[in-house]
């Protein structure tokens, strides 16, 4: 277009003229220089220290040289100066001392040429403290290499050797003559020791045993550890210190004793055959007083044998064949012939210790049960009555017109129940008529409809009052430290044939009298207590109750005769129907009353304490009476209101009457209720009264006895036990309990006493020390476990002891099965009667003689079958027959020596157990006193 244009292109300029600099005044950073090349600005920043495209970023950046390494440029490039700084590398990074350059505790040092080791006080040397200064074995014989001034020393005091190394012995060989060890001394000296060389010296060089030291023979020692010489005799027929004396001098025996020599040397006098013993045969058998009690002393066998008066027995006379006690209920104990107790009893007892009872037990049948004894044991007879059961506890069939209108009555799990329907009346024995409303009359009142359409409740038979019979009625109270009663007299007598009495009560007392009608003749009929149950007595007929009434509750008697028959009903379920032939006239059925005693009989004894009320008889209320002063009451007596009243807090103090329990049972008190136990005698039953069974085997060499497998296991840490025998065999297997583990306790006689093994690993001693029990007698054994912890009576001697070898640590058993009779390995039994056995309640034999269920018969060598017939059901205790007595044994001869390295005094018995040693209180053998004098064994 005609106009110019500058082309400014390599000229390092700009602008429409090229009048502008490409290099601009700051450009370039940090001193950079400026130059044009190719047409544009390059910065040279080879000499600023920079570096970028304008010389914007330093070289030496911070951080660039670590561990404070210094940062210098060379050739326009960042250089470390690492000086100083312990480490090395471009950029300072790498530590000149690395780990483990120095070992075994060395120590890295900084030198001019770069790392090296200060081994000092390592005990290590070399470049790195690699090659240790005490090298493996330089010490030899286990010498102790140290260092000293850093050097390797051996230390050779704890050797036998020494020597810069250790390597020469100190005992040299030949050191000690004549066969002297050497040994080194704490100072590294060596030294003989001369024991049992026969010399002495420094070297052992001196012979201690000069020639004819020991005379006639002997032969001369000396012992380890002494430097005297001693001689030894043996064989040589003499003895002393130098073998100069003879064994045997004169009368060396006495009392016709003989002086032999055993093997080894020893004397000793036999005194077989002259009536005395001792080292010298000095001593008689039978020592003063040996037998007690005026026995006779003689020797048998070379034995004390004492010849008893009938009254004592044992090996010394020592046991009263009549012990305090042994008979019972005052019988006469008398010693026989054949050294046992024979016991004479008083009227009304029988059984080899006046055990049995002739007659039963007051009480003992239940309901007018007809009690007899057979054998000892009571037994009932419930066939005149509605009960039946071992003791007529237990109802079969309802009371006749026991439902009323009509009713239909039946027993029910124990109980009498009324079935009204169709009678039109309800209630427990269909009285209430069903036209009046449901419960109207409480308590059993009876309902009826008046004619106006009311209802009335006769309360007679309830024991309260008030309009439904709810309230209260007129009571009399007599505390337990006080006499009270009420007499009731009737003027003139009152005749009647029907009677219709109610009575209410409550006491904790076991015994009273509460009502007591007295006839004009002198006969009676009572309602009383014994033994905390209610029992009726016809003119001496008695009829009891079986439940518990002396509780503290209120207890209600309803009484209907009519004629010669009378109900009796206790709470509205118990009752009897008893006879009343004894009181009535016969022609009428009639009786004639003169007195009613309440709260006594009609001797004014018996008197019930507790309170008495709801007193109904035929219309009449004698209480209610009494408190309007018409009747007399004598006594401390306080009217109260039953059933409200409370009896006081404070309860009676039951005790056991004398005799209670049979057969040595142990009364005692449960819940004012007076109890037996029975556990310890081996009898049973609710009083001890009946024999316990056990079993014996029909051939002593059958081999029989009873395993009771537990079905299923049981799991407890408490169990109870009870198992009695009777034997003439002083060893024999009782009873053993297994485990499902396999662990076991065992029971079994041991020389004549009853030991128990728990697990074979504590074994002990549960009869008295010094008890026989092979003497064909009952003996008893019970035991009680809780946890680990065991008590145990044989006879009334108890053991109590702790054991963890059977239970877990918990104390917790489970017992798979039961054995009695045979031993742990299957190969002997016992010979004898088992039998009262009781383990937790289970029976192995009931009262009718069936053995259990789960027991089975078995046979002898292990778990053979056997059978029913291989034993025999007996009641115990039996009547053992003693075992004939076998040919004595042959004498067993003397031993003729000692057992070898045995030294010192001794007692030699013949072997097998044949011999025995009395000793006298004096004693032998270094002053001791008894079987185990002097210092040798016993053989």
């Amino acid at each position: 277009g005609g106009r110019p244009v500058c082309d400014c292109r390599n000229t390092g300029f700009e602008g429409p003229r090229c009048e502008q600099s490409l290099c601009q005044p700051g450009y370039c950073l940090n001193n950079g220089i400026c130059r044009i090349e190719g047409g544009r600005p390059v910065c040279d920043c080879r000499s600023s220290g920079y570096e970028g495209s304008r010389c914007e970023q330093p070289i030496c950046r911070p951080g660039y040289c670590l561990n404070k390494g210094l940062c210098t440029i060379e050739n326009g490039r960042p250089v470390c100066d690492c000086r100083s700084t312990g480490h090395m590398g471009d950029r300072c990074e790498q530590p000149i001392c690395r780990p483990g350059f120095c070992q075994n505790n060395g120590r890295c040092i900084i030198s001019a040429d770069g790392p090296a080791c200060d081994c000092r006080g390592t005990g290590y040397e070399g470049p790195h403290c690699e090659r240790p200064l005490c090298p493996d074995n330089f010490c030899l014989n286990g010498g102790r290499c140290v260092l000293q001034g850093g050097r390797p020393v051996c230390e050779c005091q704890h050797t036998l050797f020494t020597g810069q190394r250790c390597e020469q012995p100190i005992c040299l060989p030949g050191y000690c003559e004549n066969g002297g060890r050497c040994t080194v001394s704490p100072t590294h000296q060596p030294i003989c020791d001369c024991s049992g060389t026969l010399y002495s010296g420094e070297r052992c060089s001196y012979p201690l045993c000069p020639p004819g030291f020991c005379a006639n023979g002997g032969r001369c020692f000396v012992r380890p550890g002494s430097t005297q010489p001693e001689c030894d005799c043996s064989g040589t027929g003499f003895e002393g210190k130098r073998c100069d004396a003879e064994v045997c001098p004169p009368n060396y025996c006495q009392n016709g004793g003989q002086c032999r020599l055993l093997p080894g040397g020893q004397k000793f006098c036999e005194c077989a055959g002259t009536g005395y013993t001792g080292s010298h045969c000095q001593e008689p058998i039978c020592v003063p007083g040996y037998c007690r009690n005026g026995g006779a002393c003689r020797v048998q066998n070379d034995r004390p044998y004492c010849d008893c008066p009938p009254q004592y027995w044992g090996p010394q006379c020592n046991m009263q064949v009549c012990t305090p006690g042994y008979c019972h209920h005052g019988g006469t104990c008398i010693p026989g012939e054949d050294r046992r107790p024979h016991c004479r009893c008083p009227d009304g007892y029988d059984g080899d210790r006046c055990e049995r009872p002739k007659q039963c037990p007051p009480g003992y049948c239940y309901y007018g049960g007809i009690c007899t004894m057979q054998g000892g044991v009571p037994h009932c007879d419930c066939r005149q009555t509605d009960y039946e059961g071992p003791r007529c506890e237990s109802p079969k069939t309802c009371p006749s017109a026991y439902c009323q209108n009509g009713g239909r009555c039946s027993v029910v799990a124990g109980t009498y129940v009324c079935d009204c329907t169709g009678t039109g009346f309800r209630g427990p024995l269909c009285t209430e008529s069903i036209a009046c409303p449901s419960d109207f009359c409480l308590y059993g009142g009876i309902c009826t409809v008046l004619p106006g359409g009311e209802f009335s409740c006769d309360c007679s038979r309830t024991g309260r009052s008030g309009r439904n019979c709810e309230g209260d009625t007129n009571g009399i109270y007599v505390d337990y430290d006080k006499i009270g009663y009420l007499v009731y007299n009737l003027v003139p007598p009152l005749q009647t044939t029907e009677d219709n009495v109610t009575v209410g009560f409550k006491t904790y007392f076991q015994t009273g009298t509460i009502l007591d009608f007295l006839t004009s003749e002198g006969k009676y009929w009572r309602v009383k207590l014994r033994d905390g149950r209610l029992v009726m007595d016809v003119n001496g007929a008695e009829y009891s109750y079986r439940p518990l009434v002396n509780d503290g509750a209120y207890h209600l008697v309803n009484i209907e005769r009519r004629g010669d028959s009378m109900v009796v009903t206790l709470d509205n379920s118990e009752m009897v129907s008893l006879p009343m032939s004894s009181i009535i006239n016969p022609r009428d059925g009639s009786i004639i009353y003169s007195t009613l005693y309440v709260g006594a009989n009609n001797k004014k004894s018996d008197i019930f304490r507790g309170a008495i009320g709801g007193l109904y008889w035929n219309g009449r209320y004698p209480i209610d009476e009494a408190k309007g002063g018409l009747q007399v009451v004598t006594g401390e007596v306080v009217y109260v209101f039953l059933p409200s009243f409370m009896l006081p807090d404070r309860k009676p103090v039951i005790e056991c009457p004398p005799d209670f329990c049979f057969n040595g049972g142990v009364c005692y008190v449960d819940k004012f209720e007076l109890k037996c136990d029975c556990r310890s005698s081996g009898w049973h039953g609710p009083r001890c009264e009946r024999q316990s069974r056990g079993f014996i085997k029909l051939e002593d060499n059958n081999g029989a006895y009873i395993i009771i497998p537990i079905l299923p296991p049981e799991t407890s840490n408490l169990d109870k036990m009870r198992v009695a025998f009777q034997t003439y065999l002083p060893d024999g297997p009782i009873a053993r309990f297994v485990s499902t583990d396999g662990k076991f306790y065992e029971i079994y006689m041991k020389g004549q006493q009853v030991f128990v093994s728990m697990n074979n690993e504590n074994i002990k001693l549960i009869s008295a020390p010094y008890q026989q029990c092979d003497d064909g007698k009952m003996h008893v054994i019970t035991m009680e476990r809780k946890g680990y912890q065991y008590t145990w009576n044989v006879d009334g001697h108890r053991t109590i002891f702790g054991d963890r070898s059977v239970t877990n640590q918990e104390g917790v058993l489970t017992t798979n099965e039961i054995i009695l009779g045979a031993d742990r390995n299957f190969d002997d039994t016992f010979t004898g009667v088992i039998g009262a056995f009781d383990w937790n309640g289970r029976l192995l034999i009931n009262d009718q003689g069936r053995l259990s269920t789960h027991a089975t018969i078995m046979t002898v060598p292990g778990k053979g079958a056997g059978s029913k017939d291989d034993v025999v059901i007996v009641l115990m205790p039996h009547l053992l027959v003693p075992p004939k007595p076998g040919p004595p044994d042959p004498p067993i001869p003397f031993p003729t020596g000692v057992p070898p390295h045995v030294y010192g005094g001794g007692i030699v018995m013949p072997p097998g157990g044949g011999g025995g040693l009395i000793v006298p209180p004096v004693g032998y053998g270094g002053g001791a006193s008894g079987i185990f004098a002097g210092a040798g064994p016993l053989l």
